[in-house]
């Protein structure tokens, strides 16, 4: 994996953390709050109604899918900070704000005090090439 594919999968994996998060909220209200424990012990039961252990069942895997993403965005975000560390304090955080917290250009440049959101834009692909020039060193490097 190069730094730019793993800053674009963090957006995308918080994106689908976010989404698994909202789907599991209108799943468990639709099960009146029960919780893994109480499904569980439903279950092992067999005296619920088809639907019912079906929503259950539902429910628990995509729990373990929202844990296994989770534990992807952590490994990527490891990797992420690694390199994010040989930037200066201002790259690292115009990076974090867009890649992390999914800021626009414009939004950056009025936190960071910047001109304008292609000012942003700009210094961000440049942190990006610097990011990805440590990158091929790093291996160069390793070899």
């Amino acid at each position: 994996m190069n730094i730019k594919d793993a800053l674009e999968q963090i957006m995308d994996i918080k994106a689908e953390i976010r989404e698994l998060r909202e789907e599991l909220s209108d799943l468990e209200s639709g099960c009146y709050g029960l919780s893994l424990r109480d499904l569980d012990a439903i279950m092992a039961k067999g005296v619920i109604k088809d639907k019912t252990l079906e929503t259950a069942v539902f429910i628990i895997n995509t729990r373990a899918d929202l844990t296994e993403k989770i534990k992807r965005l952590t490994q990527t975000t490891r990797y992420v900070e690694s390199m994010l560390a040989t930037l200066d304090a201002r790259g690292r955080r115009l990076m974090r704000m867009y890649y992390y917290k999914g800021l626009s250009g414009d939004k950056i440049a009025v936190v960071m005090h910047y001109c304008d959101g292609h000012y942003v834009n700009k210094l961000r692909r440049r942190y990006l090439c610097r990011l990805m020039a440590t990158e091929r060193k790093i291996k160069y490097d390793e070899i």
